[in-house]
């Protein structure tokens, strides 16, 4: 027996806002919250109505982020050699490429609910999620004041199976890229069924790969950044804010602190494996630094729940923008 559609979301809003292998406890009102969001995607507005009310958890409070403002930097190098930040991406490549081959699904929403074991009689809310993250662009957007402004082409860093992808191309031509091609071979028979005209999916085989994808109003990755090691994070975000035409916009969660969190490069290379998703974290001065030397300006930055609320680290959500004044940036060759 299928279960009901409240604890289908419930599974979900419980992975989105807990995003990590092994998460953390959170609030019932923040569930409720993302559960809300998921419903009005789904359901017409009585039955939103009429599914929230039976939400465990409905009037628990939510706490604040316990992280202290007190805490010490991260030691990370950022930077590494072209051919070292190469080897990185290769790497986090072949670790999902063995979670698109054994747990694709799972691997992208980490709900029991989405084991393959369990997939048939959830598969429907798993894409249907989706539109959840189409409108929680949309209500940035419209925070940012860019509610009216017409955007044409949208790139998603992270496609995965085409969980987001088919709800970004009902809005955008949609280009959708992935380093795993067991979880682009999915999203592309996904998309196919749907009749999506207006979606180009393509496999990153390296982070100048970026260049090629042309120039695009809209930068979308969710849930995927967080998977690379800090240089191709850095890499990948300076590619994609510089491939913006002006007045476009990058809107992408990263975390960007954990206490005890270090990454070298040499030493990661020596000891990393590719069969077990990782998490990993780009300083926060870093990122605004990323953001100034591309020419663009932060519109718009939250704290998240994507790896869970906890006294030890922190997930941001941006929204980013290349300022339609601006000249454009010089032509890109692959």
């Amino acid at each position: 027996m299928a279960p009901r559609i409240d604890e289908q979301l419930a599974a979900i809003g419980n992975d989105v806002f807990q995003r990590h292998p092994h998460p953390t406890h959170v609030t019932g009102r923040k569930r409720r919250e993302m559960n809300g969001v998921l419903m009005s995607a789904l359901l017409p507005p009585v039955e939103v109505e009429q599914g929230l009310t039976g939400c465990r958890g409905a009037s628990e409070p939510l706490g604040p982020s316990r992280l202290s403002l007190a805490v010490h930097p991260m030691n990370v190098q950022v930077f590494a050699p072209p051919e070292w930040a190469g080897t990185l991406l290769a790497n986090t490549a072949a670790q999902w490429q063995h979670l698109g081959e054994t747990e694709p699904r799972w691997s992208v929403l980490t709900a029991e609910a989405f084991l393959q074991e369990h997939l048939a009689e959830n598969l429907e809310s798993f894409y249907a999620s989706g539109l959840a993250e189409l409108a929680t662009l949309d209500a940035t957007l419209a925070r940012a004041g860019l509610g009216e402004r017409r955007f044409q082409t949208c790139v998603e860093l992270g496609c995965g199976v085409g969980r987001v992808t088919h709800a970004l191309a009902r809005r955008y031509a949609t280009t959708g890229v992935d380093v795993s091609a067991a979880h682009l071979a999915i999203a592309n028979h996904y998309v196919q069924s749907l009749g999506l005209p207006s979606v180009r999916l393509a496999q990153l085989l390296s982070i100048e790969g970026i260049k090629s994808l042309g120039r695009f109003d809209v930068a979308y990755s969710r849930l995927v950044l967080q998977h690379n090691p800090p240089p191709v994070m850095a890499a990948l975000i300076a590619a994609l804010l510089a491939a913006l035409n002006p007045g476009g916009v990058a809107y992408f969660q990263i975390p960007t602190f954990k206490v005890g969190y270090r990454f070298e490069t040499r030493e990661y290379l020596e000891s990393s494996q590719q069969t077990h998703m990782e998490m990993h974290y780009l300083p926060q001065a870093t990122l605004f630094k990323i953001i100034a030397d591309a020419g663009c300006r932060l519109l718009d930055i939250r704290e998240d729940d994507s790896i869970g609320m906890s006294s030890t680290a922190l997930s941001n959500t941006l929204l980013v923008e290349r300022p339609l004044n601006q000249d454009p940036a010089p032509p890109l060759t692959p």
